[in-house]
């Protein structure tokens, strides 16, 4: 019998390989830069907010790298996280990369850690793939899986558009469903 852990950990291994498919297609295709999901910026959940977490996008992930310096430049104070394992802690960065350092393939900022979390407006969550009730998956470490349930701001994934599942992903109950889901062209809500 397979357990929901495992199953996920089976699906993990597909959606990465098929990312990476996308990704070089993308790549390869013609279609230039990757999407940079500045439409996020319009969306009045991110508009209104002052505080926002984002990340700093690797390999094939939707690259946040626009999105986060127009964050900043529209005057929001950006949050990125720093493992300190098991949880994530957030560190405000003003778009300085030798504020980064790099941690396990990862870069991630220097700097003291905010201690209230309750200050956050706006969560922007990396994911593999959503299903339609805003379940994700992620890369599997538990981090988010972790960090999501003290954060009551806004929750918003990014994806590709063919990771917006229409079939329900497997649960466990730690995981938290997301507010809403950003491909590079729209943004839908499940709340």
């Amino acid at each position: 019998m397979t357990t929901i852990a495992q199953e996920k950990s089976q699906l993990r291994r597909r959606f990465r390989e098929e990312r990476a498919e996308r990704f070089a297609a993308m790549l390869t295709g013609g279609e230039g830069n990757t999407p940079n999901f500045m439409h996020l910026l319009e969306v009045p959940d991110i508009r209104e907010a002052t505080y926002v977490t984002s990340y700093l996008s690797v390999s094939n992930e939707p690259s946040t790298t626009n999105l986060n310096l127009a964050l900043i430049a529209a005057g929001k104070t950006l949050l990125l996280p720093r493992v300190v394992h098991p949880n994530l802690e957030w560190v405000v960065w003003i778009g300085d990369s030798a504020m980064l350092r790099e941690c396990r393939g990862l870069r991630e900022p220097i700097g003291e850690a905010i201690a209230e979390l309750s200050i956050i407006d706006a969560v922007i969550v990396p994911a593999l793939q959503v299903d339609e009730q805003g379940y994700r998956m992620g890369q599997g470490g538990g981090y988010y899986d972790r960090s999501l349930p003290k954060m009551s701001g806004w929750k918003v994934g990014i994806i590709y558009a063919e990771e917006l599942s229409t079939t329900s992903l497997p649960r466990e109950a730690h995981d938290v469903a997301l507010d809403a889901v950003a491909t590079p062209t729209e943004v839908f809500r499940f709340r």
